[in-house]
């Protein structure tokens, strides 16, 4: 039987708390979080929390009123499902066909059976093929969007593994082999998963599947982790059908080599949309490494890191800010000067999002046949008429527990680009 509201409140560790208050949308800022985060509460501790308790965490008053009704709200099963899952009210308010369902009846109680006799009782005459497809279109744009409890995802996610499979020519269903018996959700649906999202402008799965696999690593392993290893590894957790790395452009033809002529993405992926338009978006890759870090927290180059210093740094990181990591300072070592440099976490992000945008008017200039212009210059990138979409997603890997992004608005461009096989 589904989980309950209460149940899946109650299994929320601290930080998935703290996610889950953030996605409702309550007007809580920063220190609001920063003081819950604080005091460890846990999701079954929150539904008991008292005012005298909020207030005790140094909460004002207007954040703790806020807080207060949610934890009635949910106590008395009176949470709306747009406030349970935030991308209801979108679906709510586009009108979509059928749509009502889903925000007249709970979650725990959706099925395509108890969905067809809805539809039979309010819309007699309606093509069962229509109502089937808005049903798992609506299904697949719950599950993919990040601020849907992961609890509630994994219950959505059978509903729509049991009855669908799409015939979008590029939907990640298709890719699933033939001879398979079952879907493993780690190598074949969350690799998918996070690729369409990507093409979405919704970088948050895909973030969530670096983070997965990291999981899989030691922790020795992110001490000289680099940009070069993140390359790879973003590279295992796109299909290898739609990226490509290393995409060479000529930025500025009459500099010369080495000195501003060329320009290599990091890794670029190209697929269609929701909505079947071919998008293609520019991932730029940087790489924060522990041992850069620490170096700079010592004030001296460290080569060889003690392990409890880097467990300690890693999980410090874990619970900073965004703010507070784009004040840090980094160390790294320089080659050609044999010498610790220092720079500011923040310039580093800024300087990726420069790039990252360089790399976009680049590209949205076709492609050139020689080094003296301005474009795409890789065979294996193709570039036709018509109309396309264009993004930008930067991807910052700080240790195992943090990636930061920065998303470069996907423009409508009158060309689009695809990799040839």
């Amino acid at each position: 039987m589904p989980l309950s509201l209460l149940d899946i409140i109650k299994k929320l560790n601290t930080e998935n708390l703290i996610e889950f208050l953030r996605n409702q949308e309550l007007n809580l800022d920063e220190d609001d979080f920063s003081l819950l985060k604080k005091q460890k509460i846990s999701g079954s501790n929150f539904l008991l929390l008292s005012r005298k308790d909020l207030i005790r965490c140094q909460l004002k008053v207007d954040p703790t009123v806020t807080l207060l009704n949610l934890i009635t709200e949910i106590n008395t099963g009176k949470l709306s499902n747009e406030k349970l899952i935030p991308v209801l009210q979108d679906i709510k308010n586009s009108k979509w066909l059928y749509s009502r369902y889903f925000y007249t009846f709970s979650y725990n109680e959706w099925s395509l059976k108890h969905y067809e006799n809805w539809i039979l009782n309010n819309y007699a005459k309606s093509k069962k093929e229509v109502y089937n497809q808005c049903f798992y279109k609506i299904i697949r744009k719950i599950k993919e969007d990040p601020k849907t409890l992961g609890e509630i995802r994994e219950i959505i996610s059978k509903l729509d593994r049991k009855q669908y499979v799409s015939d979008h020519p590029y939907s990640y269903r298709k890719f699933i082999p033939k001879w398979s018996n079952s879907v493993d959700s780690d190598s074949i649906d969350n690799k998918y998963f996070g690729y369409k999202a990507i093409l979405e402008g919704n970088v948050s799965p895909f973030a969530n599947t670096i983070l997965n696999y990291y999981k899989t690593k030691s922790l020795r392993e992110f001490r000289d982790y680099n940009e070069v290893a993140f390359q790879t590894a973003i590279e295992l957790l796109l299909p290898t059908k739609h990226r490509h790395s290393e995409v060479r452009l000529v930025i500025d033809g009459s500099k010369k080599s080495g000195a501003g002529r060329f320009g290599f993405i990091d890794v670029f992926v190209d697929g269609l949309n929701e909505n079947g338009t071919k998008t293609s978006v520019i991932l730029e890759l940087k790489c924060i490494s522990l041992v850069g870090l620490l170096s700079r927290e010592e004030g001296r180059w460290i080569d060889n890191a003690n392990y409890k210093s880097l467990v300690a740094l890693d999980a410090k990181l874990e619970m900073e800010t965004e703010d507070e990591l784009f004040n840090r300072k980094y160390c790294y070592w320089c080659k050609e000067k044999k010498k610790c440099e220092q720079i500011n976490v923040k310039k580093i992000i800024n300087d990726g999002v420069d790039q990252l945008n360089r790399y976009k008017l680049t590209m949205q200039k076709s492609k050139v046949d020689n080094h003296k212009g301005s474009g795409v210059y890789d065979d294996k990138i193709e570039v036709e008429k018509g109309e396309g979409y264009l993004g930008g997603i930067l991807l910052v890997s700080i240790g195992s527990k943090r990636i930061l992004t920065k998303l470069s608005k996907f423009k409508k461009t009158d060309i689009n680009f695809s990799i040839s096989c």
